[in-house]
C-alpha cells in the first residue's frame, strides 16, 4: 500500500510538472511519518513483547490448529444442510403469497 500510494503520488507530480516540488516534500516528511508508523519498534520493550507473542502462538500452536481443523470440519459437514433451508426459502418466497386462514376470514 505504501509502495503503490508512493507510485501514485510520483505519477500525479510528474504529470502535474510537479516532480521536484513534490520529491523535496515527500523526503522532507518522512522522518516524521516514520517515527509515527514505525517508531515503537525503536524501543527494546516493544520486541520483548514481539518474542512473547510468537512463543506464546509456537505454544499454542497444536491447539489452535486441532480447533481450526474442528471448525472446518463442522462448516463443512453443515454447509449442505445451511444451503438446503436457504434453496428452500428461496423457492418458498417465490410462491405466490396466500394470507393466513384467519386474515382470509375477515377479507
Amino acid at each position: 500500500a505504501l509502495g503503490s500510494g508512493t507510485a501514485a503520488g510520483l505519477a500525479l507530480a510528474q504529470w502535474s510538472g510537479r516532480l521536484l516540488p513534490w520529491w523535496l516534500a515527500f523526503w522532507i516528511s518522512v522522518p516524521d511519518h516514520a517515527e509515527a508508523e514505525s517508531g515503537w519498534w525503536f524501543k527494546p520493550e516493544a520486541w520483548h513483547w514481539f518474542a512473547d507473542k510468537v512463543g506464546e502462538a509456537l505454544q499454542d500452536a497444536p491447539g489452535k490448529t486441532m480447533a481450526l481443523a474442528d471448525q472446518l470440519v463442522e462448516v463443512a459437514l453443515s454447509t449442505p444442510a445451511v444451503l438446503q433451508r436457504a434453496l428452500q426459502g428461496l423457492l418458498e418466497a417465490r410462491r405466490s403469497y396466500q394470507p393466513p386462514e384467519d386474515l382470509r376470514r375477515t377479507l
